[in-house]
């Protein structure tokens, strides 16, 4: 029997994505984000959202990988390898571009700038965490 997503796609996961994205979006409109919502309401329904698309861009990568035999957690050998490795930094960060796109008032540079750096940002922080020893490996 092959895994829908792997044993790291759980309930809980979207969970505390969710809850851990609020903040962060209630921490930016307070440092004057220009585009982000006055209202904390809508602050946290936008936090909420963005923690769901984070989430959520993640499953057709896990989905295809299971398929093509790659275990959870891992992401093949070779070109494949660094193929899916690409997108594990890339589907969130798309996902939540979306999100800034449909919910904000952002040109298409805005949008691609979002959709660019996010993965950057990932990749930078991955590799940063697997310098300081959290992380076996860095991508």
């Amino acid at each position: 029997h092959v895994p829908t997503f792997g044993a790291h796609k759980t309930w809980r996961g979207f969970a505390v994505m969710i809850a851990a994205t609020v903040p962060g979006v209630w921490i930016s409109a307070a440092l004057d984000a220009p585009l982000f919502p006055e209202s904390p309401a809508e602050q946290s329904a936008l936090g909420a959202a963005l923690g769901f698309a984070y989430a959520v861009a993640e499953l057709p990568n896990s989905w295809v990988k299971r398929r093509i035999g790659i275990a959870s957690g891992k992401r093949g050998r070779g070109a494949v390898g660094v193929l899916f490795a690409l997108v594990d930094q890339a589907d969130s960060a798309l996902g939540c571009a979306l999100v800034y796109a449909l919910w904000l008032d952002i040109s298409p540079l805005t949008f691609a700038v979002a959709a660019g750096l996010g993965p950057a940002v990932h990749l930078l922080g991955n590799v940063s965490l697997w310098a300081l020893g959290f992380r076996k490996e860095p991508l």
